[in-house]
């Protein structure tokens, strides 16, 4: 069942300890669907395994970041099991993990080779730090990265960075066995980039509502399989297939939906401009509809 947000045919996505891309989907009478908007029930087909009743799904940005968090939550539910310590991340790991809303906190183990190089290190980072994701500085000092170190990191979930310094014997093999990432640098722009660039992955996104154009309802018409049609003008904009639409009634909002089918005459199109008329059917719209009401077409942009 859609809570919020539109799903559609090839997202990728995370059911508990599951993940795939959506290879088909079709309502609950065996209807093929494009899309589904919210409250509407959904089958799919496309996951590498059956989850059980009740798991939350939430879409990825792409199969990567989905295979990866799946797998994320199947090592941590065997750890429950065992008892064992937490699994070590990636900065790559970031990147999924709040993709599904789990990462607040960079984790991170600084060793650099000088004490004037370790000073503008940690300052350079904590000035990455702000209101929705955390930087903390587990461990820093001056000298080669330990075996300790990498202990420290395995139970923490922290990313050990190193700048001019060596990595002894001990703590690569502890790092290989463990699997904890040990970054290192010769150049502070670099580091600093690299961390940079996984907190603002790291960052919920900003979405902005932009409103795309208007269709008067002039008419209403039933088909056997594409439900209930509103015929429509154009006025303002441009109207496309799978967009996100609002029925407004005397300036009130009726539904906020999707455009699920879209069509000129009898041919099925991908949009059409103002000044033209076209065939539109609404999801979730059934007979809900009076002529003269307003289609209110927009997309959500991500502004950062």
């Amino acid at each position: 069942l859609v809570q919020n947000g539109t799903l559609k045919r090839g997202d990728s996505l995370v059911v508990g300890e599951n993940w795939g891309r959506i290879k088909a989907m079709s309502d609950y009478e065996g209807n093929q669907l494009k899309t589904a908007g919210p409250s509407t029930p959904t089958i799919i087909l496309g996951l590498n395994g059956v989850p059980a009743a009740g798991e939350v799904f939430s879409v990825t940005k792409n199969d990567r970041a989905a295979r990866t968090l799946a797998a994320e939550r199947q090592n941590q539910a065997s750890r429950d099991t065992r008892g064992a310590s937490p699994l070590p991340m990636t900065l790559e790991d970031m990147f999924a993990r709040v993709e599904g809303g789990e990462a607040e906190t960079l984790n991170i183990i600084v060793r650099a080779d000088a004490q004037g190089s370790l000073a503008p290190i940690i300052h350079s980072l904590e000035q990455l730090d702000n209101d929705e994701v955390k930087v903390k500085i587990m461990q820093s000092a001056v000298g080669n990265i330990t075996e300790s170190d990498v202990m420290l990191a395995e139970t923490s979930q922290a990313i050990v960075i190193g700048f001019g310094v060596n990595i002894d014997k001990a703590a690569l093999v502890r790092a290989e066995q463990s699997g904890v990432e040990i970054r290192h640098y010769q150049i502070i722009y670099n580091l600093i980039e690299d961390v940079e660039q996984a907190l603002r992955g790291m960052l919920d996104p900003i979405f902005e509502e932009v409103v795309t154009g208007h269709a008067e309802v002039r008419q209403m018409f039933r088909v056997r399989r594409g439900g209930l049609i509103a015929g429509c003008m154009v006025l303002d904009g441009v109207v496309k297939r799978n967009s996100q639409a609002r029925l407004l009634r005397n300036d009130a909002t009726v539904i906020t939906t999707t455009i699920e089918n879209l069509k000129r005459f009898t041919e099925d199109v991908t949009e059409v401009r103002d000044g033209y008329e076209c065939g539109i059917n609404l999801a979730g719209v059934n007979s809900d509809l009076q002529e003269g009401d307003i289609i209110e077409v927009f997309e959500r942009q991500q502004v950062r």
